[in-house]
C-alpha cells in the first residue's frame, strides 16, 4: 500500500494504515507512522527521484522497522502491579527508544499496570529528555544512574513510594569496670572545637548492619582517630 501526501509517497509494505494519513517530517529524518493505531517514530531514509523533471521524495520503511518500533520495551513485573524496566535491554536510540516507551505505556495502562520503574544510568543519559516528555519524574539518583517514575492510572492516587529523606546514627555507650563512660570530642563536624564531650557517634552506611556500625564509629572516635 502506497499513501501519497504532494510530491510526497510512502511505501509502507504489507502492514497498512487503516486508513489513518501517516504524518511525516522531512529534514533527513522522517518522524511518525500509523500502524494499529500506535503512533510510530521511524528513522527512514530520503531517496530524491528524477521524473518528468520534478524531484520526488520516497519514504521507504520495512516491516521489521516497524516491529522495532512497535515492540513493548523489556521490563519486569514487581510486586505492586508496577513494572521495572530492564535497564540492559534498552534502545540506545533516543527517538527508538521514545517509539517503544510510547508503546509500552499504552500496553501497560491498558493492562492495569499501576506505576513504572525507569533506571537510566550515565551511558543513558540522552534518554531522559524522551522519558521526561513522556510523563516520568525524578525519583532519586546516585553517582552513577538516575531512577525516574510514572504513575499510570489517572483515577487511582499514586502509591509510589517517596525517595528515602532520612539517615540513620548509631551510639556507643561504653562503661568499664569502674563504671566509668568513655566520652569524646569530635575532630570534625558539627560539634569541633567546641569543647563538647559526648559518647562515639556516626551514621549508617547503606546496607551496613548497626551493631557493626556501632564498633566502626567507636573505633573511628578513639583508636583510629589518634
Amino acid at each position: 500500500m502506497v499513501q501519497v501526501l504532494g510530491n510526497l509517497s510512502v511505501a509502507s509494505g504489507h502492514t497498512g494504515f487503516q486508513g489513518k494519513n501517516p504524518m511525516l517530517t522531512l529534514g533527513g529524518r522522517a518522524r511518525v507512522l500509523c500502524s494499529q493505531g500506535h503512533l510510530l517514530r521511524i528513522s527512514v531514509s530520503l531517496h530524491s527521484l528524477r521524473s518528468g523533471g520534478a524531484t520526488r521524495r520516497r519514504v521507504l520503511m520495512s516491516e521489521g522497522d516497524i516491529a522495532e518500533q512497535n515492540a513493548e520495551l523489556e521490563a519486569t513485573d514487581d510486586n505492586y502491579d508496577g513494572k521495572l524496566v530492564v535497564s540492559s535491554m534498552l534502545p540506545s536510540d533516543p527517538r527508538v527508544f521514545a517509539s517503544r516507551l510510547r508503546c509500552s505505556l499504552d500496553s501497560w495502562t491498558a493492562a492495569g499496570t499501576r506505576g513504572v520503574w525507569l533506571k537510566l544510568g550515565i551511558s543513558q543519559s540522552s534518554l531522559i529528555p524522551e522519558a521526561v516528555d513522556q510523563g516520568f519524574e525524578f525519583h532519586h539518583a546516585e553517582k552513577d544512574y538516575v531512577m525516574m517514575t510514572r504513575w499510570l492510572q489517572a483515577s487511582v492516587p499514586s502509591t509510589l513510594p517517596a525517595n528515602a529523606s532520612h539517615q540513620v546514627g548509631v551510639g556507643a555507650f561504653v562503661v568499664n569496670s569502674r563504671g566509668e563512660v568513655l566520652v569524646v570530642l569530635e575532630r570534625t563536624g558539627v560539634l569541633r572545637s567546641r569543647g563538647v564531650w559526648k559518647m562515639p557517634t556516626g551514621v549508617v552506611t547503606m546496607g551496613e548492619d548497626l551493631t557493626v556500625a556501632a564498633e566502626r564509629e567507636l573505633l573511628e572516635e578513639t583508636v583510629r582517630g589518634l
